[in-house]
Protein backbone atom coordinates (compact mmCIF):
# COMPACT_ATOMS: atom_id res chain seq x y z
CA UNK A 1 0.00 0.00 0.00
CA UNK A 2 2.79 2.54 0.80
CA UNK A 3 4.88 1.52 -2.33
CA UNK A 4 1.27 2.03 -4.49
CA UNK A 5 0.79 5.56 -2.41
CA UNK A 6 4.76 6.48 -3.37
CA UNK A 7 3.76 5.38 -6.91
CA UNK A 8 1.03 7.39 -7.40
CA UNK A 9 2.23 11.00 -5.95
CA UNK A 10 5.35 10.21 -8.22
CA UNK A 11 3.05 10.00 -10.92
CA UNK A 12 0.96 12.94 -9.80
CA UNK A 13 4.20 15.45 -9.52
CA UNK A 14 4.95 14.39 -13.01
CA UNK A 15 1.40 15.31 -14.20
CA UNK A 16 1.86 19.27 -12.32
CA UNK A 17 5.28 19.47 -14.06
CA UNK A 18 4.21 18.56 -17.63
CA UNK A 19 1.79 21.09 -17.23
CA UNK A 20 3.19 23.72 -15.05
CA UNK A 21 6.17 26.66 -15.39
CA UNK A 22 8.60 25.27 -13.14
CA UNK A 23 8.16 21.91 -10.52
CA UNK A 24 10.25 19.75 -8.63
CA UNK A 25 8.89 15.96 -8.98
CA UNK A 26 10.62 14.22 -6.29
CA UNK A 27 10.87 10.11 -5.96
CA UNK A 28 13.37 7.39 -4.56
CA UNK A 29 15.77 6.22 -6.82
CA UNK A 30 18.84 3.82 -6.10
CA UNK A 31 21.45 4.71 -3.65
CA UNK A 32 24.62 6.03 -4.94
CA UNK A 33 28.42 6.77 -3.18
CA UNK A 34 29.13 10.07 -1.55
CA UNK A 35 31.66 11.47 0.41
CA UNK A 36 30.11 12.10 4.05
CA UNK A 37 31.81 15.63 4.13
CA UNK A 38 29.27 16.48 1.25
CA UNK A 39 25.92 15.27 3.26
CA UNK A 40 26.12 16.13 6.72
CA UNK A 41 27.00 18.80 8.80
CA UNK A 42 28.56 19.38 12.02
CA UNK A 43 25.52 19.99 14.54
CA UNK A 44 26.55 23.80 16.76
CA UNK A 45 28.94 24.58 13.97
CA UNK A 46 26.90 27.45 12.38
CA UNK A 47 26.84 31.43 12.05
CA UNK A 48 25.09 33.45 13.95
CA UNK A 49 23.17 36.46 13.83
CA UNK A 50 23.88 39.87 14.88
CA UNK A 51 22.14 42.77 14.92
CA UNK A 52 22.66 46.62 15.48
CA UNK A 53 21.18 49.99 15.71
CA UNK A 54 22.70 53.27 14.04
CA UNK A 55 22.92 56.06 11.72
CA UNK A 56 24.22 57.50 8.62
CA UNK A 57 24.95 60.12 7.47
CA UNK A 58 26.31 61.89 4.57
CA UNK A 59 22.75 62.08 2.63
CA UNK A 60 21.93 64.85 0.48
CA UNK A 61 19.04 65.85 2.15
CA UNK A 62 17.41 62.49 1.82
CA UNK A 63 17.32 61.59 5.22
CA UNK A 64 14.50 61.26 7.77
CA UNK A 65 12.01 64.24 8.52
CA UNK A 66 11.59 65.60 11.82
CA UNK A 67 8.63 63.49 12.73
CA UNK A 68 10.97 60.59 12.96
CA UNK A 69 11.80 61.40 16.84
CA UNK A 70 13.96 58.55 17.41
CA UNK A 71 16.44 59.77 14.86
CA UNK A 72 16.93 63.36 16.10
CA UNK A 73 17.23 62.14 19.57
CA UNK A 74 19.66 59.84 18.48
CA UNK A 75 21.77 62.33 17.29
CA UNK A 76 21.66 64.08 20.33
CA UNK A 77 22.59 61.31 22.37
CA UNK A 78 26.21 60.90 20.07
CA UNK A 79 26.73 64.83 20.37
CA UNK A 80 26.64 64.15 23.85
CA UNK A 81 29.19 61.47 23.88
CA UNK A 82 31.26 64.27 22.83
CA UNK A 83 30.55 66.60 25.05
CA UNK A 84 28.11 68.44 23.38
CA UNK A 85 25.06 69.42 24.85
CA UNK A 86 21.95 70.19 22.32
CA UNK A 87 18.12 70.82 22.46
CA UNK A 88 15.78 68.74 19.53
CA UNK A 89 15.02 72.00 18.12
CA UNK A 90 19.09 72.67 17.12
CA UNK A 91 18.68 69.08 15.17
CA UNK A 92 18.55 68.66 11.60
CA UNK A 93 17.73 65.11 10.82
CA UNK A 94 17.54 65.48 6.41
CA UNK A 95 21.35 64.80 5.98
CA UNK A 96 20.74 61.52 8.86
CA UNK A 97 19.01 58.61 8.47
CA UNK A 98 18.60 55.80 11.39
CA UNK A 99 19.46 52.48 10.40
CA UNK A 100 19.05 48.64 11.17
CA UNK A 101 22.40 46.88 11.18
CA UNK A 102 22.68 43.20 10.34
CA UNK A 103 25.74 41.12 9.83
CA UNK A 104 26.10 37.13 9.78
CA UNK A 105 28.76 35.70 11.98
CA UNK A 106 30.99 32.27 9.85
CA UNK A 107 31.14 29.88 12.51
CA UNK A 108 34.99 29.77 12.99
CA UNK A 109 35.12 33.47 12.76
CA UNK A 110 38.55 35.12 15.28
CA UNK A 111 38.67 38.58 16.71
CA UNK A 112 39.99 40.77 14.42
CA UNK A 113 38.24 39.03 10.86
CA UNK A 114 35.94 40.97 8.73
CA UNK A 115 32.18 40.48 7.46
CA UNK A 116 29.56 41.99 5.36
CA UNK A 117 26.97 44.30 6.88
CA UNK A 118 23.61 45.34 5.39
CA UNK A 119 21.95 48.38 6.38
CA UNK A 120 18.32 49.12 6.16
CA UNK A 121 16.23 52.18 6.90
CA UNK A 122 14.46 52.74 10.07
CA UNK A 123 12.46 55.96 9.13
CA UNK A 124 11.42 57.69 6.66
CA UNK A 125 14.50 58.46 4.02
CA UNK A 126 14.06 57.90 1.08
CA UNK A 127 17.83 56.82 -0.28
CA UNK A 128 20.87 55.74 1.81
CA UNK A 129 22.96 56.64 -0.80
CA UNK A 130 26.16 58.13 -1.34
CA UNK A 131 25.61 57.62 3.21
CA UNK A 132 28.20 56.27 5.91
CA UNK A 133 27.19 54.28 8.65
CA UNK A 134 29.13 55.41 11.64
CA UNK A 135 29.87 53.37 14.05
CA UNK A 136 27.65 50.73 15.61
CA UNK A 137 28.11 47.96 17.94
CA UNK A 138 26.37 44.69 16.75
CA UNK A 139 24.68 41.99 19.71
CA UNK A 140 23.84 38.54 19.39
CA UNK A 141 20.98 36.99 21.17
CA UNK A 142 22.59 36.74 24.88
CA UNK A 143 22.90 40.73 23.72
CA UNK A 144 27.07 40.19 24.28
CA UNK A 145 28.71 42.47 21.73
CA UNK A 146 30.18 40.67 19.19
CA UNK A 147 31.48 42.90 16.26
CA UNK A 148 31.66 46.28 15.28
CA UNK A 149 30.51 48.12 11.83
CA UNK A 150 31.25 51.72 9.94
CA UNK A 151 31.97 52.16 6.76
CA UNK A 152 30.43 54.03 3.68
CA UNK A 153 27.65 52.39 2.09
CA UNK A 154 26.78 50.85 -1.93
CA UNK A 155 23.12 50.51 -2.17
CA UNK A 156 21.56 48.42 -5.11
CA UNK A 157 20.55 51.26 -7.67
CA UNK A 158 20.32 54.83 -7.75
CA UNK A 159 17.13 57.67 -7.50
CA UNK A 160 18.30 60.68 -9.23
CA UNK A 161 16.22 63.75 -9.13
CA UNK A 162 15.86 65.93 -12.67
CA UNK A 163 15.38 69.19 -10.78
CA UNK A 164 12.05 70.10 -12.45
CA UNK A 165 9.91 68.20 -9.79
CA UNK A 166 10.54 64.78 -11.83
CA UNK A 167 12.80 61.95 -9.77
CA UNK A 168 13.42 58.42 -11.35
CA UNK A 169 14.79 55.77 -9.29
CA UNK A 170 15.46 51.80 -9.65
CA UNK A 171 15.67 48.61 -7.43
CA UNK A 172 15.81 49.56 -3.87
CA UNK A 173 17.86 52.62 -2.49
CA UNK A 174 16.58 52.18 1.28
CA UNK A 175 19.21 49.63 2.01
CA UNK A 176 22.85 48.59 1.19
CA UNK A 177 25.59 46.87 2.18
CA UNK A 178 28.94 47.72 3.67
CA UNK A 179 31.47 45.05 2.37
CA UNK A 180 34.28 43.89 4.60
CA UNK A 181 32.58 46.50 7.41
CA UNK A 182 32.11 45.04 10.38
CA UNK A 183 35.02 43.90 12.69
CA UNK A 184 34.95 40.77 14.62
CA UNK A 185 35.61 41.56 18.66
CA UNK A 186 34.67 37.56 20.24
CA UNK A 187 35.99 34.46 18.55
CA UNK A 188 33.29 32.10 18.33
CA UNK A 189 33.51 28.45 20.21
CA UNK A 190 31.64 26.19 18.62
CA UNK A 191 29.99 22.35 20.17
CA UNK A 192 33.56 20.88 19.32
CA UNK A 193 35.32 22.94 21.68
CA UNK A 194 32.59 22.51 24.36
CA UNK A 195 32.44 18.65 23.85
CA UNK A 196 35.75 17.08 23.25
CA UNK A 197 34.15 13.40 24.04
CA UNK A 198 32.24 13.66 21.09
CA UNK A 199 29.55 15.51 18.42
CA UNK A 200 26.49 14.89 16.54
CA UNK A 201 26.33 14.95 12.86
CA UNK A 202 23.14 16.31 10.98
CA UNK A 203 22.26 14.93 7.56
CA UNK A 204 21.36 17.64 5.38
CA UNK A 205 18.71 15.41 3.46
CA UNK A 206 16.84 13.61 6.28
CA UNK A 207 16.63 9.96 5.55
CA UNK A 208 16.46 6.75 7.75
CA UNK A 209 18.33 4.48 5.37
CA UNK A 210 21.56 7.18 5.02
CA UNK A 211 21.30 7.30 8.73
CA UNK A 212 21.62 3.69 8.72
CA UNK A 213 24.39 3.58 6.25
CA UNK A 214 25.95 6.34 8.04
CA UNK A 215 26.53 4.88 11.00
CA UNK A 216 27.43 1.32 9.59
CA UNK A 217 30.06 3.56 7.49
CA UNK A 218 31.47 5.03 10.46
CA UNK A 219 31.59 2.00 12.52
CA UNK A 220 32.95 -0.50 10.41
CA UNK A 221 35.94 2.05 10.06
CA UNK A 222 36.60 3.29 13.25
CA UNK A 223 35.04 0.88 15.70
CA UNK A 224 31.70 -0.79 16.46
CA UNK A 225 30.17 2.04 19.18
CA UNK A 226 31.47 4.99 17.19
CA UNK A 227 28.31 6.24 15.77
CA UNK A 228 24.41 5.06 16.50
CA UNK A 229 21.47 6.98 15.02
CA UNK A 230 19.37 9.30 17.34
CA UNK A 231 16.63 9.94 14.34
CA UNK A 232 16.53 10.41 10.62
CA UNK A 233 18.81 13.35 11.00
CA UNK A 234 20.91 12.88 13.42
CA UNK A 235 23.81 10.77 14.05
CA UNK A 236 25.40 10.92 17.31
CA UNK A 237 29.42 10.30 17.51
CA UNK A 238 31.40 9.52 20.40
CA UNK A 239 34.94 9.33 19.34
CA UNK A 240 37.88 6.93 20.01
CA UNK A 241 39.81 6.90 22.26
CA UNK A 242 42.96 7.87 19.86
CA UNK A 243 40.88 10.92 18.74
CA UNK A 244 39.86 12.36 22.27
CA UNK A 245 40.44 16.35 22.42
CA UNK A 246 41.38 16.17 18.87
CA UNK A 247 38.28 15.90 16.66
CA UNK A 248 39.21 17.83 13.59
CA UNK A 249 41.28 14.92 12.60
CA UNK A 250 38.27 12.82 13.57
CA UNK A 251 36.50 14.86 11.14
CA UNK A 252 39.19 15.10 8.11
CA UNK A 253 39.67 11.41 8.36
CA UNK A 254 35.73 10.55 8.54
CA UNK A 255 34.77 13.16 5.92
CA UNK A 256 35.88 11.20 2.96
CA UNK A 257 34.08 8.15 3.50
CA UNK A 258 31.77 6.57 0.90
CA UNK A 259 28.36 6.75 2.06
CA UNK A 260 25.43 4.88 0.03
CA UNK A 261 23.17 7.68 0.32
CA UNK A 262 19.37 7.31 -0.64
CA UNK A 263 18.75 10.16 -2.46
CA UNK A 264 15.49 11.93 -4.26
CA UNK A 265 15.31 12.28 -8.01
CA UNK A 266 15.02 15.85 -8.94
CA UNK A 267 12.77 16.59 -12.84
CA UNK A 268 13.15 20.55 -13.41
CA UNK A 269 10.91 21.49 -16.61
CA UNK A 270 10.89 25.26 -17.51
CA UNK A 271 8.17 25.32 -20.07
CA UNK A 272 9.32 29.11 -21.50
CA UNK A 273 12.90 27.75 -22.49
CA UNK A 274 11.83 23.94 -22.68
CA UNK A 275 14.39 22.89 -21.28
CA UNK A 276 14.10 19.60 -18.86
CA UNK A 277 16.74 18.33 -16.50
CA UNK A 278 16.38 14.84 -14.62
CA UNK A 279 18.37 13.46 -11.89
CA UNK A 280 17.44 9.43 -12.05
CA UNK A 281 15.11 6.78 -12.39
CA UNK A 282 11.38 7.54 -11.72
CA UNK A 283 8.60 4.76 -11.11
CA UNK A 284 5.74 6.31 -12.80
CA UNK A 285 2.09 4.78 -12.09
CA UNK A 286 -0.90 4.84 -14.45
CA UNK A 287 -2.01 8.55 -14.95
CA UNK A 288 -2.95 10.16 -17.93
CA UNK A 289 -2.11 13.83 -19.07
CA UNK A 290 -4.10 16.18 -21.63
CA UNK A 291 -3.11 19.42 -22.10
CA UNK A 292 -4.22 21.36 -25.81
CA UNK A 293 -3.52 18.50 -28.31
CA UNK A 294 -0.71 16.99 -26.30
CA UNK A 295 -1.65 13.75 -24.33
CA UNK A 296 0.10 11.31 -22.31
CA UNK A 297 -1.46 7.91 -21.15
CA UNK A 298 0.74 5.73 -18.52
CA UNK A 299 -1.26 2.78 -18.20
CA UNK A 300 -0.31 -1.16 -16.44
CA UNK A 301 -1.52 -3.76 -18.87
CA UNK A 302 -3.00 -6.61 -17.55
CA UNK A 303 -1.82 -10.43 -18.82
CA UNK A 304 -3.91 -13.54 -19.00
CA UNK A 305 -1.90 -16.25 -16.79
CA UNK A 306 -1.21 -19.34 -19.26
CA UNK A 307 -3.01 -22.38 -18.78
CA UNK A 308 -1.59 -25.01 -16.62
CA UNK A 309 -0.05 -21.90 -14.06
CA UNK A 310 -2.80 -19.92 -11.80
CA UNK A 311 -6.23 -18.97 -12.94
CA UNK A 312 -6.73 -15.07 -12.88
CA UNK A 313 -5.07 -12.11 -14.06
CA UNK A 314 -1.48 -10.25 -13.27
CA UNK A 315 -0.70 -6.27 -13.93
CA UNK A 316 2.56 -6.53 -15.34
CA UNK A 317 5.88 -5.01 -13.67
CA UNK A 318 6.72 -2.62 -16.39
CA UNK A 319 8.93 0.08 -15.27
CA UNK A 320 8.41 3.28 -16.92
CA UNK A 321 11.49 5.61 -17.37
CA UNK A 322 10.74 9.12 -17.13
CA UNK A 323 11.97 9.32 -20.77
CA UNK A 324 9.38 7.65 -22.72
CA UNK A 325 7.08 10.55 -21.75
CA UNK A 326 9.29 13.32 -22.27
CA UNK A 327 10.87 12.45 -25.26
CA UNK A 328 7.44 12.73 -26.89
CA UNK A 329 7.31 16.33 -25.39
CA UNK A 330 11.20 16.63 -27.42
CA UNK A 331 9.81 15.53 -30.52
CA UNK A 332 7.43 17.89 -30.80
CA UNK A 333 8.45 21.66 -32.07
CA UNK A 334 7.59 24.16 -29.99
CA UNK A 335 5.68 27.31 -31.07
CA UNK A 336 7.80 30.37 -31.02
CA UNK A 337 6.56 33.28 -29.59
CA UNK A 338 5.70 35.63 -32.77
CA UNK A 339 4.19 32.25 -33.87
CA UNK A 340 1.80 32.68 -30.50
CA UNK A 341 1.23 36.21 -31.05
CA UNK A 342 0.19 35.33 -34.83
CA UNK A 343 -2.56 31.92 -33.71
CA UNK A 344 -3.67 34.40 -30.95
CA UNK A 345 -4.46 37.47 -33.42
CA UNK A 346 -5.96 34.84 -35.74
CA UNK A 347 -8.33 33.51 -33.41
CA UNK A 348 -9.37 37.11 -32.18
CA UNK A 349 -10.31 37.82 -35.95
CA UNK A 350 -11.69 34.40 -36.61
CA UNK A 351 -14.12 34.95 -33.45
CA UNK A 352 -14.95 38.80 -34.47
CA UNK A 353 -15.50 37.33 -38.17
CA UNK A 354 -18.60 34.52 -36.66
CA UNK A 355 -19.84 37.93 -34.80
CA UNK A 356 -20.75 39.92 -37.98
CA UNK A 357 -22.06 36.63 -39.35
CA UNK A 358 -24.03 35.90 -36.30
CA UNK A 359 -25.10 39.84 -36.45
CA UNK A 360 -26.22 39.47 -39.84
CA UNK A 361 -28.34 36.27 -39.09
CA UNK A 362 -30.13 38.37 -36.08
CA UNK A 363 -30.90 41.11 -38.76
CA UNK A 364 -32.51 39.02 -41.16
CA UNK A 365 -34.14 37.36 -38.48
CA UNK A 366 -35.62 40.67 -37.26
CA UNK A 367 -36.77 41.29 -40.85
CA UNK A 368 -39.62 38.27 -40.61
CA UNK A 369 -41.02 39.72 -37.67
CA UNK A 370 -43.56 42.60 -37.04
CA UNK A 371 -41.03 45.38 -35.27
CA UNK A 372 -42.19 46.49 -31.33
CA UNK A 373 -41.86 50.10 -30.73
CA UNK A 374 -40.45 51.03 -27.38
CA UNK A 375 -40.06 54.77 -27.94
CA UNK A 376 -42.24 55.65 -30.07
CA UNK A 377 -42.59 55.69 -33.86
CA UNK A 378 -41.47 58.86 -34.27
CA UNK A 379 -37.94 58.33 -33.24
CA UNK A 380 -35.23 55.44 -34.96
CA UNK A 381 -33.63 55.07 -31.10
CA UNK A 382 -35.49 51.42 -30.98
CA UNK A 383 -33.29 50.79 -34.02
CA UNK A 384 -30.24 52.38 -32.33
CA UNK A 385 -31.35 49.77 -29.16
CA UNK A 386 -31.90 46.93 -31.02
CA UNK A 387 -28.44 46.98 -32.72
CA UNK A 388 -26.50 47.33 -29.76
CA UNK A 389 -28.31 44.57 -28.29
CA UNK A 390 -28.04 42.30 -31.05
CA UNK A 391 -23.82 43.13 -31.46
CA UNK A 392 -23.22 41.97 -28.23
CA UNK A 393 -25.35 39.28 -28.41
CA UNK A 394 -23.90 37.96 -31.35
CA UNK A 395 -20.24 38.43 -29.14
CA UNK A 396 -21.04 36.61 -26.54
CA UNK A 397 -22.63 33.43 -29.13
CA UNK A 398 -19.43 33.80 -31.30
CA UNK A 399 -16.88 33.75 -27.99
CA UNK A 400 -18.70 30.46 -27.58
CA UNK A 401 -18.24 28.44 -30.81
CA UNK A 402 -21.36 27.40 -31.03
CA UNK A 403 -21.72 28.27 -35.06
CA UNK A 404 -18.06 26.36 -35.87
CA UNK A 405 -17.17 29.12 -38.29
CA UNK A 406 -14.12 30.91 -36.49
CA UNK A 407 -13.11 27.46 -36.25
CA UNK A 408 -13.52 26.67 -39.80
CA UNK A 409 -11.19 29.67 -40.48
CA UNK A 410 -8.47 29.05 -38.13
CA UNK A 411 -8.21 25.47 -39.17
CA UNK A 412 -7.77 26.53 -43.33
CA UNK A 413 -5.37 29.53 -42.10
CA UNK A 414 -3.47 28.06 -39.30
CA UNK A 415 -1.05 26.63 -41.76
CA UNK A 416 -0.39 29.91 -43.90
CA UNK A 417 -0.03 31.91 -40.49
CA UNK A 418 2.40 29.97 -39.22
CA UNK A 419 4.14 29.50 -42.25
CA UNK A 420 4.07 25.29 -41.48
CA UNK A 421 2.34 22.75 -42.44
CA UNK A 422 -0.80 21.90 -41.30
CA UNK A 423 0.26 19.19 -38.40
CA UNK A 424 2.12 21.86 -36.41
CA UNK A 425 1.87 22.04 -32.95
CA UNK A 426 -1.06 23.92 -31.58
CA UNK A 427 -1.36 26.15 -28.36
CA UNK A 428 -3.55 25.21 -25.67
CA UNK A 429 -7.20 25.49 -25.90
CA UNK A 430 -7.02 28.11 -23.41
CA UNK A 431 -4.95 30.40 -25.29
CA UNK A 432 -6.14 30.01 -28.54
CA UNK A 433 -9.89 28.47 -28.40
CA UNK A 434 -11.50 25.67 -30.71
CA UNK A 435 -9.27 25.21 -33.67
CA UNK A 436 -10.80 22.14 -34.88
CA UNK A 437 -14.98 21.61 -35.95
CA UNK A 438 -16.85 18.85 -35.02
CA UNK A 439 -18.29 17.01 -38.14
CA UNK A 440 -21.60 18.57 -37.79
CA UNK A 441 -20.45 22.07 -37.46
CA UNK A 442 -18.56 21.00 -40.63
CA UNK A 443 -21.73 20.21 -42.37
CA UNK A 444 -23.33 22.51 -41.23
CA UNK A 445 -21.17 25.32 -42.54
CA UNK A 446 -21.36 23.71 -45.94
CA UNK A 447 -24.92 24.19 -46.16
CA UNK A 448 -25.29 27.38 -44.91
CA UNK A 449 -22.34 28.85 -47.41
Amino acid sequence: MMMMMKNKIAAAALAFALLGGLFVAPARVSAQGVLLKDIVKVQGVTANQLIGYGIVTGLNQTGDSTSVLFTSKTIQNILQTFGLSTQSTDVRTRDVAAVMVTAKLPPFAHSGDNADVLVSALGDSTTLQGGTLMLTELRGPNNLVYATAQGPISVGGFSADTGTGNSISKNFVTAGRVPEGAVIARDMITNLQQDPQGFSYVLQTPDYKTAAHTVAALNHRFGGNTAHALDAATVRVTLPTRYVNDPVSFLADAGDLKIDADQLAKVVINERTGTIVMGGDITLAPVAIAHGNLSITIATTNQAVPAGARIGFAPSRHRYHLMDPLNSLTNTTPLTADQQAALKKLHAAATQLEGVFVGMLFKEMHKTVDKDTIFGKDTNADDTWQDMLDEKQADAIAKTGSFGIASMVEKQLRAQVLGTPASAPSLPAAVTGPVVPTAAQTRAFEDER
